[in-house]
């Protein structure tokens, strides 16, 4: 009985650490929350409403697609990242895509932000240590700026792209003013301010 009790155990014993999955060993790196609050506002469902200055034009803006992307695949690390999709009424969409990974001197962490649409990509960056690396596009902070008659604080403006030549972001709101292609006659860029919006 005890050479069939040991025999037991020893095959129980063999499973479980055949079995047993070593635990993930990358190392993980999170995204700062200044740099996400300034790109990320809303989720799925959220809608922005602008119109031009004369309130002949408008575009509505909604955000389709929202998810959080864990995980880089093929790399030794895991970041987090972002991935948006934003349909336009009368604009291109855009998609937005932000991520995480360790800088290229391997001490640092980099944070890096893509805004693409139809046309091709209009601002690309990268943030390590409080630096801004400009790829495409400019990005500038403002302590304030007025939009419509309406006062703004603290807002991150976006500029020398593609289709999307201007775009200023309130980090607590959204895009609150660009400059985009319309798609309705007369085609042309042009203009928008925001009207109204809703955050989910």
């Amino acid at each position: 009985m005890k050479i069939l009790f040991y025999t037991s155990t020893l095959v129980v014993l063999l499973t479980a650490t055949k079995c047993h999955k070593p635990p993930n060993t990358k190392p993980y790196y999170s995204m700062d929350s200044v740099f996400k609050k300034n790109f990320i506002q809303g989720w799925q469902g959220s809608i922005w409403i602008y119109t031009d200055s004369l309130g002949i034009y408008y575009d509505t803006v909604t955000l389709l697609s929202a998810s959080k992307d864990i995980g880089t695949a093929g790399k030794n690390y895991e970041g987090e990242g972002y991935s948006t999709h934003y349909d336009a009424s009368n604009c291109d969409d855009y998609f937005i895509t932000m991520s995480t990974q360790p800088a290229y001197n391997g001490i640092d962490t980099m944070y890096n932000f893509d805004l693409d649409d139809n046309l091709g990509s209009n601002f690309q960056f990268s943030m390590v240590k409080g630096e801004y690396i400009q790829a495409r596009g400019k990005i500038q902070f403002l302590d304030s700026i007025i939009v419509l008659g309406k006062k703004y604080y603290n807002v991150v403006k976006l500029y020398g792209g593609s289709a999307i030549g201007t775009a200023i972001i309130d980090p607590n709101i959204g895009i609150i003013y660009k400059e985009a292609w319309s798609k309705r006659p007369s085609m042309g860029i042009k203009k928008f301010y925001l009207k109204e919006y809703h955050l989910k």
